[in-house]
């Protein structure tokens, strides 16, 4: 029986336009009695064998990461060759095997590997300190070659998750932008303005894309769901901070 999921892949493929399958679908719930009442399906293991394959990704980033601390390996080596080994799990498990959970943690690896790699091969830029503690993207060289390097991974593989990927890093990269604009140590105030608002533009982009495609054809759905998982974390403590502030604010005023 085709699903869903075979017509969104049709549709991404090029074999059927959204209006196709859109009119499949509509043909097909004439004919059929509904047996859910829940229309928005996530999917997020096609069966327990994901589990395992999601074992075997975690040991191999694992051990690939454990081989980063030897000396003589050199660990910009090691973090090249990990995403070369990524890529190729990709390949794999997600367009061959389309196994949802191993996917996720093939993308997180790779994400690191390539920010690793990325913040070695290019040099910070003029920020007086790192704000980061040196952790990943140090310069904002670094953060828009690896949004650029997983905007390219999800176009090849069309993985939900990696577009709230995406969301993240562009966050970063602009929170890179910002600390430069007003210096390392911002006030308070400003920087709280920044996560709501830059929280708000990543919400409308998911609300946007998430209405782009009322029929459920294709995966965007998803795509949205993971980048209103970013947009939350960033909103949402914005706001508390501003409205803790303007309390403090109040209660000082004579």
């Amino acid at each position: 029986m085709i699903t869903r999921e075979d017509l969104a892949a049709a549709v991404e493929d090029g074999l059927l336009t959204e209006e196709q399958a859109a009119r499949l679908i509509a043909r097909a719930e004439l004919s059929l009695v509904p047996t859910d009442t829940d229309d928005e399906r996530f999917r997020f293991l096609n069966g327990f064998n994901d589990v395992f394959l999601a074992l075997g990704i975690v040991l191999i980033a694992g051990a690939l990461a454990a081989l980063m601390s030897v000396p003589k390996m050199g660990w910009p080596v090691v973090a090249g060759v990990a995403v070369i080994v990524m890529w190729g799990l990709a390949e794999i498990v997600i367009r061959k095997f389309r196994a949802v959970l191993p996917a996720i943690f093939i993308s997180i690896a790779i994400t690191v590997f390539a920010g690793l790699l990325f913040s070695q091969v290019f040099s910070p830029t003029t920020l007086a300190r790192d704000p980061f503690g040196g952790f990943s993207t140090r310069s904002l060289t670094g953060a828009l070659s690896l949004l650029a390097f997983v905007i390219v991974f999800y176009w090849r593989f069309r993985l939900p998750f990696t577009f709230g990927t995406i969301g993240a890093i562009a966050y970063g990269c602009a929170l890179l932008l910002f600390f430069q604009t007003v210096g390392v140590a911002p006030d308070a105030v400003w920087l709280q303005l920044f996560m709501v608002c830059a929280g708000l533009v990543l919400f409308a982009v998911a609300v946007a894309y998430d209405f782009s495609d009322p029929a459920r054809v294709t995966r965007r759905s998803d795509c949205s769901f993971w980048l209103r998982m970013v947009a939350g974390p960033s909103i949402t403590p914005g706001l508390l901070a501003l409205f803790a502030t303007k309390g403090d604010v109040t209660s000082a005023a004579p």
